[in-house]
């Protein structure tokens, strides 16, 4: 299901499963690399990986690293890593006009870029949460996306005008955009 947590002014979110069917995750991650933006992701988990998992061998952080077609691999094991209480890493894909790697690696730098995205100003153009212990994924984005956005969620099947439940943003409560990043 396609949820839309709307508001009047600042960034808007559509909550799904897109990143839940591990049997289509390649194909729709590579659609990324497609698309004019440049994408950074993090990754954490909060328990030892659940034993299914510890074969992936993932780090228990990931820092900031930007996606590429030599690593949609490790984003993908990522995504889909189980810890021990079942509950899935937390996972923060951000996709920009350019690279923000530098940016993101300064608090101070990383706080003012996320609040001009919640001001629907470039240069990020789009964000994706996983929370991990929820089956669903966060997809923050302004009200009118750029070009690139719209391809995207295009090619993954998504659409704000097909969101079949429309709730108030504040229903996000503590996994609205502004508490998660402070933006």
């Amino acid at each position: 299901m396609l949820t839309l947590y709307d508001r009047a002014a600042g960034i808007v979110c559509l909550e799904s499963d897109l990143f839940q069917h591990e049997a289509d995750l390649s194909k729709r991650l590579s659609l990324m690399l497609t698309s004019s933006l440049t994408w950074q992701w993090s990754s954490t988990r909060r328990y030892p990986a659940h034993p299914l998992y510890a074969g992936l061998s993932l780090p228990a952080q990931r820092d900031w690293t930007r996606v590429s077609g030599m690593n949609l691999d490790l984003l993908a094991a990522d995504l889909v890593e189980q810890d021990l209480n079942d509950d899935r890493r937390q996972v923060l894909l951000l996709g920009a006009d350019r690279d923000l790697l530098d940016i993101l690696s300064d608090a101070q730098e990383s706080r003012r870029v996320m609040t001009d995205f919640v001001a629907e100003q470039p240069p990020v153009r789009m964000v994706a949460v996983q929370p991990g212990d929820t089956g669903s994924c966060l997809f923050f984005l302004p009200h009118h996306p750029s070009m690139p956005v719209r391809q995207l969620l295009e090619g993954w099947g998504v659409s704000i005008a097909a969101a079949q439940k429309r709730l108030p943003y504040r229903r996000l409560h503590l996994a609205q955009f502004e508490a998660l990043f402070g933006g």
